[in-house]
């Protein structure tokens, strides 16, 4: 658990309160966990008790806490249960990953690995097959998913679900075949995986609790403070109502919902009834956000929905949810007050969500925070014009443009890697863009992602796309308020201004004072949320 702060505090620091009626003060004083003024030092001691504690930090920067937009932190706090896959380098690696942890585990009906594992950091550059994987793990059925959106399987968990050459695809996902359509072993998005994850064993309470324990702890090293987990199942969800009802739970989330695949359309509308929402709705430690919907896959496994066919083929990627299953989702969201996350990396994705937004009540819609989810390749200025008429935010990962430039370059050429992730573009389209990490994908650190958004340097290769960069001030913002309003919770936190939460970072060095290429070297001092002291490192 966390320190107790004293019921008031008052700091002294170059405060930053991200709001632009008052920008800076020289103090902040909080109590009963909200901040309760900010202003100059002479001043603002004058209104703390005697009791107060005086926290003096001059030299240092007090932002509000950083809230990361886009962040499955469940998952992430997981891998430390499952097989970890991380920095693997060949497929031999992670057979020896899996023989390792399997004789360590001879109990465990299934075995699972995290989703954070990369093919582009394999030797090979595509996934592990069936018969790869039983060389090293024959006996026990073996589930290996990778970021949400492909899994590689041993023979024992196809023989599992039933699969074989026989088996028919599903809509919107792909079960890859060998001549004669014979599975190989590898499942591509939601509705294929879900043939196989459906029979792997739910992790106990306990361990879910321990895992967001832990993760918490790393957050709050890095100045985070809340975060949005998108796509969460009823039992997540459940998990995380424990954390909080235990308080256990000291990272602030906004849950969103996923919507199963295989819901059928009669029963969407009921499923929405049945959750406790709708958006917005929830308290200062746990709240729903918007419904997730995945319609298209990612780039690195040419499942991306694109407007270009990727290189040396006809392929546009994988539209996974069909149009009028979409319409059917966006129209009951709409009705039942819920807002819609839907993840579109590829321009084809992006012109379709919008479409089946704008075709939904306008009004309603616009009161809403929908979203676009990534939304990097290929948006149209059309696009964000329409996005910004629907009252909509973008949740972007400015790690993920460092990420994925060179592999864009690799494909479609230096000119489409430049202009990926367009931020200033939505930005100046009016479009309310917030910053986010997507961990495991990037790690969770939002120094690096301003970093990121400022410079656009990319290791190696130099800036790409010069046209995109934001200014300090703009990728502040994505971090605290754009990130608070998404999650709706821009009344309560994001702006260190009166009868706010008292939700704050201290930073060794003042971003809008420094040089942009060393915004990823500040150090975070200090991490409180609320009444509590939950990182210190003075």
């Amino acid at each position: 658990m966390p320190s107790e702060t004293p019921s008031e505090t008052l700091v002294r620091a170059t405060v930053r309160t991200m709001s632009p009626e008052h920008p800076e003060g020289s103090a902040l004083l909080c109590r009963d966990g909200r901040v309760a003024a900010v202003g100059e030092w002479d001043q603002v001691r004058g209104l703390a008790s005697a009791r107060a504690e005086v926290l003096d930090l001059r030299g240092a920067t007090v932002l509000p806490g950083f809230t990361d937009s886009h962040n499955h932190m469940l998952w992430t706090g997981m891998r430390h249960g499952a097989l970890d896959l991380s920095g693997s380098r060949s497929i031999a690696e992670i057979g020896d990953r899996l023989r390792k942890y399997a004789a360590e585990h001879p109990d465990l009906p299934w075995i699972t690995s995290s989703e954070g594992w990369f093919v582009e950091d394999l030797a090979e550059r595509r996934m592990p097959d069936r018969e790869e994987l039983d060389a090293y793990c024959p006996d026990v059925p073996v589930y290996l998913p990778r970021l949400g959106h492909a899994a590689s399987v041993n023979s024992r968990a196809l023989q599992a679900a039933g699969l074989h050459a026989g088996s028919p695809d599903v809509a919107g996902g792909h079960i890859v075949r060998r001549p004669g359509g014979e599975p190989s072993g590898e499942l591509q998005e939601a509705p294929a995986m879900r043939l196989v994850s459906r029979l792997v064993p739910e992790p106990s309470r306990r361990e879910v609790l321990r895992a967001l324990t832990d993760v918490q702890q790393e957050y709050h090293r890095r100045g985070v403070t809340a975060v949005i987990d998108p796509a969460l199942t009823g039992p997540e969800r459940a998990a995380y109502a424990a954390a909080r009802d235990r308080g256990a739970l000291t990272v602030r989330t906004t849950m969103m919902p996923v919507l199963e695949p295989d819901l059928p359309d009669d029963d969407v509308a009921g499923w929405l009834a049945g959750l406790a929402g709708p958006s917005g709705s929830g308290d200062s430690w746990l709240r729903y956000g918007a419904i997730k919907v995945f319609l298209d896959g990612i780039v690195s496994m040419g499942t991306a929905w694109v407007h270009d066919p990727y290189p040396g083929t006809c392929d546009h990627g994988t539209r996974i949810v069909a149009a009028d299953r979409l319409a059917l989702v966006a129209r009951e969201c709409v009705r039942a007050g819920w807002s819609l996350g839907i993840h579109a990396i590829g321009g084809l994705a992006v012109d379709a969500a919008l479409a089946a937004l704008a075709a939904a009540p306008r009004t309603r819609v616009a009161g809403l925070r929908c979203s676009l989810i990534h939304a990097y390749l290929g948006p149209t200025a059309g696009n964000m014009r329409t996005a910004a008429a629907l009252g909509m935010g973008l949740a972007a990962q400015p790690q993920m443009h460092t990420w994925i430039a060179p592999r864009l370059a690799e494909m479609w050429g230096r000119e489409v890697a430049d202009a990926a992730s367009p931020l200033r573009s939505w930005l100046d389209a009016g479009v309310v863009v917030a910053g986010g990490s997507d961990s495991p994908l990037t790690p969770t650190d939002p120094l690096a992602g301003i970093h990121d958004a400022v410079t656009r340097l990319v290791a190696g290769r130099g800036v790409a796309g010069a046209e995109q960069r934001v200014d300090v001030a703009a990728a502040l913002a994505m971090y605290t308020t754009s990130a608070a309003w998404l999650a709706f919770a821009d009344h309560e936190r994001g702006a260190l201004v009166p009868g706010r939460l008292a939700d704050w970072v201290a930073l060794d060095r003042d971003p809008l004072a420094i040089r942009p290429e060393d915004l990823r070297s500040i150090r975070v001092l200090q991490t409180r949320v609320g009444d509590h002291t939950v990182y210190d490192n003075r």
